[in-house]
């Protein structure tokens, strides 16, 4: 969000693929398998396969291996009868070190909180911000969109609190980046300093803990569609979407509805930030009140220069 208050993780959508056919090879095809993987020739094993050739015995069978040698002899016949569900079948067995098919480009989340104000707030109060940046210029017009989850356990005093966090916010907001940028445009355009923040008032009199979690991603325009710029609603008037569609995050489009393309792959992302707080104002003496923030990721370490003579 932009300046608005905030109260406030990744996971791909579902392939949709069949299941595995059942293996089309003897049970002494297996057998030669395992043999063949407890005496670690993982390289020869996945050549031969893919050459289609057989695959011979050598050394005894470690048991340990014979349940993921069963799912690799399922996929090494799907593949051979041109039913393979992934690009390489046999790139678990060896070693699983191999990068995946496609590695999704990084989107970078800086924090820029300064000391003060980590460190100066009472019962709670905080204000973090962080900037959002892609790693390479966007493709195309996009959008940075955060999924916002905020949760919290909060007594008034004595307390002492449940011991259970309680979903309070489930939300998502969204940053307009122009073509060939890395931030969004009102950064671009040098009206704001940083991307997102959260930010609370103190809370007096109470013991809690509270928590702001946000997933971020980068999809092009073409997949969203028009959700609107700051202050700017969407062209279309019935779109989920639109400044103050959730009033905690401001002039930012927003919608309290989960998109239906946010499970989809997006150009970069995801990443993760968080802000937390937790305190305990309930002693009659003040100066025995506790609260701290934490926020991730951490504000980089800054290298002191030092003079040598």
């Amino acid at each position: 969000m932009h300046a608005a208050t905030t109260e406030q993780a990744q996971t791909a959508g579902p392939w949709a693929r069949s299941a595995p056919p059942a293996a089309q090879l003897e049970r002494s095809a297996l057998r030669r398998l395992t043999r063949e993987v407890g005496n670690r020739r993982f390289g020869q094993i996945a050549a031969r396969a893919r050459d289609r050739e057989e695959i011979l015995p050598s050394g005894p069978v470690h048991p340990a291996v014979a349940s993921l040698l069963a799912r690799a002899v399922s996929a090494r016949a799907s593949r051979l009868d041109g039913r393979a569900l992934t690009e390489d079948p046999f790139a678990e067995i060896e070693g699983r070190r191999r990068p995946p098919v496609r590695a999704l480009q990084r989107l970078t989340i800086t924090q820029i909180t300064p000391d003060s104000e980590l460190r100066s707030g009472k019962c709670g109060q905080r204000n973090v911000q962080w900037i959002f940046s892609l790693d390479k210029p966007a493709p195309e017009d996009g959008y940075i969109v955060q999924h916002i989850e905020g949760t919290e356990d909060i007594a008034g005093c004595p307390g002492p609190r449940s011991g259970t966090m309680t979903k309070t916010s489930d939300f998502w907001e969204a940053w307009f980046v122009n073509r060939g940028e890395i931030v969004e445009w009102q950064m671009r355009a040098g009206n704001f300093n940083f991307t997102d923040g959260s930010t609370r008032g103190p809370a007096p009199n109470k013991v809690g803990l509270q928590s702001s979690d946000g997933t971020v991603k980068f999809f092009g325009k073409s997949t969203t569609g028009d959700l609107g710029k700051d202050s700017v609603a969407p062209a279309d008037p019935a779109s989920t979407w639109g400044p103050g569609k959730v009033p905690t995050s401001g002039a930012l489009p927003s919608t309290p509805t989960k998109p239906a393309w946010w499970d989809n792959t997006p150009i970069e992302g995801p990443a993760v930030r968080q802000a937390r707080s937790e305190w305990n104002c309930c002693d009659p003496d003040e100066k025995k009140h506790t609260s701290r923030v934490t926020a991730y990721p951490p504000r980089p370490q800054r290298c002191e220069v030092k003079d040598w003579f």
